[in-house]
């Protein structure tokens, strides 16, 4: 299969990404109604799992090793941590997933279990492992514990703060809201959904302290909560992003 010659079992692809490969491949231009069938055969026999995107704009395809090795601690485990930083990140992305936590390897049902559990060899990540990669994670500033010096949960860094606050101050731009105070509440989760809906407040004031150091953003307390003022981005404070 062209999914173990690659190199990615236990990588989340779209199916975009197999029937248009940066690297031509026997799969290159496969019509995706094929390519659905060719996956839903590997499907039913355990090799693979199709995976919903969370607005529903997509399928995704994850090919999952088979071998017990890949859910449990390993003597030599860089490049196993590797693997799991990556599938871990990706897997947030899609899902719109900000939070993982050490209970999810120890409770089923949640929303980990796709890549967390692998029911056919009877086997799931160990909550003690778990919480090692999410440590590994956290050194690699992918992600950071929160609440802070609390280690059993982080927040995910799928997009980096800086990254949010670009996407922050550009949906106050196109929906009319710059110099106007918004609640954090009215952000994270908005009357119409948004790329910002479901955003953690924690990390929610990290994007709007990075606008704040370049003066696009200035924090306002409101009754019982706190709010935020966006500004148009001036002259100097482009200079001042641009270093």
């Amino acid at each position: 299969m062209p999914f173990m010659t690659t190199g990615q079992l236990n990588t989340i692809l779209t199916f975009y990404e197999i029937s248009d490969p940066p690297i031509p491949s026997p799969l290159s231009s496969i019509l995706i109604p094929i390519l659905r069938q060719a996956i839903t055969t590997l499907v039913r026999s355990n090799r693979a799992q199709i995976i919903g995107a969370a607005d529903g704009g997509g399928d995704f395809c994850y090919h999952q090793s088979t071998q017990p090795p890949f859910l449990t601690e390993q003597p030599n485990q860089t490049h196993l941590t590797e693997q799991w930083i990556r599938l871990i990140l990706t897997y947030t992305r899609r899902r719109r997933l900000f939070v993982i936590r050490v209970e999810d390897a120890e409770v089923p049902g949640g929303n980990w279990d796709e890549i967390l559990r692998n029911k056919r060899i009877n086997r799931q990540v160990l909550p003690s492992y778990l919480s090692l990669l999410m440590a590994r994670m956290v050194a690699k500033n992918v992600v950071v514990y929160e609440p802070p010096k609390h280690i059993r949960a982080v927040m995910l860094y799928w997009c980096l703060p800086e990254e949010w606050a670009d996407v922050l101050h550009s949906w106050a731009t196109v929906t009319g809201q710059l110099n106007t105070i918004l609640t954090f509440y009215e952000i994270s989760d908005p009357p119409i959904p948004s790329p910002l809906s479901g955003i953690p407040v924690p990390l929610l004031q990290r994007a709007i302290t990075t606008l704040t150091h370049f003066d696009r953003s200035h924090i306002i307390g409101v009754v019982d909560s706190e709010g935020v003022k966006f500004f148009a981005a001036t002259y100097s404070t482009v200079n001042r992003a641009l270093g």
